[in-house]
């Protein structure tokens, strides 16, 4: 089997991934993201907020593989402007 056909076949049949993300307050004042793949652990993520007085969000997106992350793709996932 060739390799690059079996790549080629895979790229195509990848589906965007669906999941739950969570942004919850840290009782030492920051914040917490987390992205879950299953409702459930959201779900605790977001009682133990609660159960503790701090406040949480949740937002459903979706996963999109790229194929060629460039710089300014990297520099956008570590939160730094003008990378480009």
């Amino acid at each position: 089997m060739n390799t690059t056909d079996s790549t080629a076949t895979l790229a195509q049949t990848v589906v965007p991934t669906l999941a739950v993300v969570v942004r919850r307050q840290l009782a030492s004042g920051g914040t917490r993201t987390t992205i879950y793949r299953t409702l459930a652990p959201a779900e605790r993520a977001l009682d133990r907020a609660a159960k503790a007085g701090l406040s949480a969000v949740v937002e459903f997106v979706q996963l999109v593989p790229i194929d060629s992350p460039t710089a300014a793709d990297l520099a956008a996932l570590e939160g730094v402007a003008g990378c480009e």
